[in-house]
């Protein structure tokens, strides 16, 4: 025995192989034959089954029975493919959930007025109907490079022909332990993010629970891998048996690099400030915060919209749309913040005071009401019922306020901007615009790390982030030898 396989013995293992031997198994171009519950017109028909690796879903093609002319009422019921379909084959058998077809098209036939064909994709599929039995899951998610689960405390691992010295993270939500790791297929340089629960759950619970943290490390790494999933299910815990395995799309992946949690980075950082207590190791995001936001995620609708806004800004190239998106985000952010916390941000605290205040101005508007037309009065009216609820923008900056974060001018003055941003138009002159596209890029970036440091603090995360405004000041500027820094490329929050 070398002493690689004596290393490998001081590491906890991940039994991959039987995992993606089903994978490969089932994305095997094979025949089936076709059956729905109700008679239709694809039913007991041949159908070949095939995933090309440069597409994210599974490409069919069925023979039809009978010739469709081109003027036939053309539509997914009409094939009956908005059923659950039965796919019946001489090596194995699949089914497909009701509405898994997302796409179809018609092949032409050997006469050209003909269509003999059916083609489509599938989003789904099962090797067995998903019930609510318990089992141990594990879900492997493609991604186009090495994922950072790095970012987050954890440990070393080993699948016996690598060792990861780190990247091993436990993540618990609602009582339930997964494990999060990263997997690269030396031999094909293909990359992966794997997650498995350490005791039996169903099916429904694995799959809300793991969306959650796939989530949850987006915020953080700003990369959403959702193109395709592959959930096997095993009755063992090591995985070295699998009793079926499922395939699930959940959206576009988006991919922006858009990191917020740079540990190393960080690190030094601090120390050409002149503080070297920070370690690599502690710099990184606890195990317990990253569990709280996942389950935050899982919880909280507002996060999850707030996530997806940043994401789509992330990938938008107008540095005016990416505002807005990010704008929003803080928005919806702040609004989930105010109902949860309703006393902070009430204009008049003593809520006995507020109400005749309240009362005392609605009866002072009554003495105009003659003079007033009903649609002012009544709106009039409306504004002094909600007389001690907060402004938009004060209720972001309220926010901020809350969790104790001191925001500098700049990142004030950033915010005050909203109602420009949000009727479609920027702080600078219209003739201005298209030479200030490097500002309004930078003010984007900035816009950013305020909304992530509000959604970060919801969560509960104390720690440290990264400001890409002020890593991209220094990057485009870092040959200038007059250059001098200006703004922070990391805070403490």
């Amino acid at each position: 025995m070398n002493s690689f396989q004596e290393d490998v013995k001081k590491h906890p293992y991940k039994c991959l192989a039987p995992s993606f031997q089903r994978i490969d198994d089932l994305t095997l171009s094979d025949n089936f034959r076709i059956f729905t519950p109700k008679d239709s017109l694809v039913n007991d028909c041949e159908i070949s089954l095939s995933k090309s690796s440069t597409k994210h879903k599974f490409q069919f093609e069925i023979k039809l029975k009978q010739q469709i002319v081109p003027w036939s009422k053309f539509s997914f019921e009409q094939f009956g493919l908005n059923q659950e379909l039965a796919l019946l084959g001489n090596e194995k058998s699949l089914n497909a959930s009701a509405k898994s077809v997302t796409k179809i098209s018609l092949s032409l036939g050997t006469k050209e007025k003909d269509y003999k064909s059916l083609l489509g994709e599938l989003s789904e599929l099962d090797s067995t109907q998903v019930d609510n039995s318990s089992y141990f899951h594990r879900i492997i998610v493609p991604t186009e490079k090495e994922v950072e689960t790095t970012l987050i405390s954890g440990t070393s691992y080993t699948d016996k022909k690598t060792i990861y010295g780190y990247g091993l993270v436990t993540v618990l939500i609602d009582g339930n332990s997964y494990h999060m790791y990263r997997f690269s297929n030396r031999d094909n340089k293909k990359f992966y993010l794997i997650l498995e629960s350490l005791q039996k759950v169903s099916f429904e619970t694995f799959s809300l629970d793991t969306d959650s943290a796939i989530k949850a490390l987006s915020l953080i790494t700003g990369n959403w891998y959702g193109d395709e999933r592959y959930i096997v299910r095993s009755s063992e815990q090591l995985f070295n048996t699998i009793d079926s395995i499922h395939f699930r799309t959940a959206s576009y992946s988006i991919i922006s690099g858009h990191k917020i949690i740079d540990p190393h980075g960080f690190v030094e950082y601090m120390k050409a400030m002149g503080r070297s207590e920070f370690k690599n190791s502690t710099s990184v995001v606890p195990a317990i915060s990253f569990s709280r936001i996942c389950a935050m995620m899982k919880h909280v609708d507002e996060l999850e919209r707030s996530l997806f806004l940043i994401l789509e800004g992330n990938k938008s190239k107008s540095p005016m749309s990416r505002i807005t998106s990010y704008l929003v985000a803080l928005e919806t952010l702040a609004s989930s913040i105010s109902s949860k916390y309703p006393e902070h941000f009430k204009t008049i605290k003593n809520s006995k005071l507020s109400g005749k205040v309240r009362n005392s101005l609605i009866k002072k508007l009554e003495d105009y009401k003659d003079d007033l037309p009903p649609n002012e009065y009544e709106l009039m009216t409306r504004k002094l019922q909600n007389i001690n609820s907060p402004s938009n923008m004060d209720k972001i900056l309220k926010s901020f306020e809350l969790f104790g974060i001191k925001l500098p001018p700049k990142m004030k003055k950033i915010i005050k901007t909203r109602n420009v941003f949000l009727h479609g138009k920027t702080p600078f002159e219209e003739n201005e615009v298209k030479e200030k596209q490097k500002e309004l890029g930078i003010d984007s970036l900035r816009m950013h790390m305020l909304v992530s440091v509000l959604f970060l603090k919801f969560c509960g995360y104390s720690g440290h982030i990264k400001n890409l405004a002020g890593w991209r000041l220094y990057d485009d500027n870092r040959t200038d030898p007059n250059f001098e820094l200006t703004e922070g490329i990391y805070f403490t929050i």
